[in-house]
């Protein structure tokens, strides 16, 4: 592919992301200027920019005044897992993890993880109420995608391939991951593993005998992001 080429794809990628950008704060009820479609929208946007600190602060700013929101407790969750992913690699390696730029690791150490999985419930626990079929199985089949990526994480290998399987009989779409444009945005050049492949994974090992299991490849997890609307 010649230089023109490549920029022109690059343009139009740009172009692209721009005009989703644009539809999907319209369908979220931007064109209505609420304060709140504000916040939870600026939440969205520091989660995919890796600034977890500042879309926790967005998505709670908004659980303040709607303590059931759905959309908010969602973000809220997948803020916490990041950041406690972020702790950990700062733990084990003595290297920064994904804090905002110019930020420090806390002085007190917060068990995010923890706190991720009781948000992830809530999730789940407001979804169900609307009965065996949601009204936005999508939603639902997310929220339990990312409990999974996050009961995995923890080592609750068996409650997250529970979690995978539901997601993925709820919305089978979801097991595709992540696809070009969310990747492109990402700037994520290897697609990550799906939910689908983590499962099929997690199947096969827990079938083995204990002592000859491999519950976790390092490159595999290290690229694993939350899953998104």
């Amino acid at each position: 592919m010649g230089n023109r080429q490549h920029r022109f794809f690059i343009r139009l990628a740009t172009v692209m992301t721009a005009c989703w950008i644009g539809w999907s704060l319209y369908d979220m009820g931007w064109h209505h200027g609420t304060q709140e479609t504000r916040t939870l929208s600026a939440g969205a946007r520091y989660l995919e920019d890796s600034q977890y600190r500042d879309a926790l602060q967005s998505f709670e700013s908004v659980l303040e005044r709607s303590p059931d929101h759905a959309g908010a407790l969602m973000g809220k969750a997948q803020a916490l897992m990041q950041l406690g992913a972020a702790e950990k690699k700062h733990r084990l390696s003595g290297q920064p993890g994904d804090w905002r730029q110019g930020d420090a690791p806390p002085a007190i150490s917060r068990d995010y993880n923890a706190e991720a999985l009781e948000a992830f419930n809530r999730v789940i626990e407001l979804v169900e109420r609307e009965g065996e079929t949601p009204t936005d199985p999508t939603f639902s089949a997310v929220a339990y995608a990312n409990r999974g990526i996050l009961q995995d994480r923890m080592g609750k290998h068996r409650l997250a391939l529970i979690d995978y399987h539901h997601a993925l009989r709820i919305a089978p779409e979801v097991g595709e991951g992540p696809g070009f444009m969310t990747r492109f945005l990402r700037n994520q050049q290897r697609k990550p593993a799906s939910i689908a492949d983590r499962a099929e994974y997690l199947g096969e090992q827990l079938a083995l005998p204990e002592h000859e299991r491999v519950l976790h490849q390092a490159d595999e997890d290290g690229r694993q992001r939350a899953y998104s609307l």
